[in-house]
Parts: structure tokens; sequence; C-alpha cells
């Protein structure tokens, strides 16, 4: 038990200097024509009013990333599978290794492939990132993220796309190691 608090320490660790670095490193964000300094902002003297759910988009692209990330892997913690699977696209793909691969395709199989994993595992998911890298490239982003997990690792293959100005899961291919 105290070497598996080494571990999660030592993953805290990586996993702040990881965002700290990505953070920092400089990666280009385009800034959305919607916002774009060369486009005109309408004015009027009417006044309106806002929704408080209604809220204003002021994450990089990268902080974007992390957040899925990180929302993602929370709600696979607490098992909560609709909005789980709202991180994914209609047509999104899913690829498990465990001995076997197996493939998943659509929000509907994806959702049945986590259902029966949140029925067979009894309490809450315990995982733990351990590595993520985040490539940008335009309105597609890949994401590698190690995962320790109930005495073993996982790899984590995310495959991203801009829709609007939310990034979704088009594609996730996991291999879960003994």
């Amino acid at each position: 038990m105290f070497m598996s608090k080494k571990w999660i320490a030592l993953g805290a660790i990586i996993l702040i200097l990881t965002v700290v670095s990505v953070i920092y490193s400089g990666t280009k964000t385009e800034i959305p024509p919607e916002i774009s300094p060369t486009t005109p902002t309408p004015t009027s003297s009417a006044t309106t009013s806002i929704s408080t759910s209604t809220t204003t988009n002021t994450m990089s692209d990268s902080e974007m990333i992390d957040q899925l990330i990180f929302e993602y892997h929370e709600l696979v913690k607490s098992e909560t599978l609709n909005q789980l699977v709202e991180l994914f696209v209609d047509d999104a793909e899913l690829v498990v290794t465990q001995f076997n691969t197996y493939s998943f395709s659509g929000k509907s199989q994806i959702r049945n492939y986590y259902g029966s994993r949140f029925e067979l595992e009894e309490g809450p998911t315990d995982l733990e990132l351990v590595d993520v890298s985040i490539s940008i490239e335009g309105l597609k982003a890949e994401v590698k993220c190690k995962v320790a997990t109930n005495e073993r690792f996982a790899t984590e293959s995310f495959k991203l796309v801009k829709i609007g100005n939310v990034w979704k899961i088009s594609s996730l291919n996991m291999s879960l190691m003994q």
C-alpha cells in the first residue's frame, strides 16, 4: 500500500509538470473566425439578458483538450455513463485490447461497452493519469496517455476533432496490460 502511494504521488507530480509544460510550450492557438480582429462586432443599444448557463470560452485548445481528457477519466472513475458517451462523436470508434482486441463503432456500441464494464466493476474505477502528450493540428488533435489502474497499466490513444468550439473524441484505442 505504501508503494502505491509513492506511485500516486509520482504520477501527480508528472501530471502537474506535463500540464505546465503544455501550457508554456508555445502551442499555436488559432483564433476562431467569430472573434477574429478583422470581424466587425455588431453593436446594439437594446439591453439583452444572457442566460447564466451560457459561458464564454476563453480557454486555449490545449486547455480544452486537457479538460476533455480530465473529464473523460473522471466520468470513467465515477461510472457516469450518459455524460461519458456524450464526449464521443456519433460515429466514434473504440478499440480495446486486453488479451484480444475488441472494436466498437458508434455511440450505441460504446455505451454498451462502458455499461457492461461498469456493471462488472465493484465500486468506482481507481485510475490515475501517469503521462499525457498532446499534438494539435488545426481542428484535429491526438492525445496519448499512460494510466495506472488497479495494479496494472494501460495506454490510451485518443483522436479528437473540434466541432464548433468543442473538442470531441473521434476514436480511442486502449491497451490494458497485466
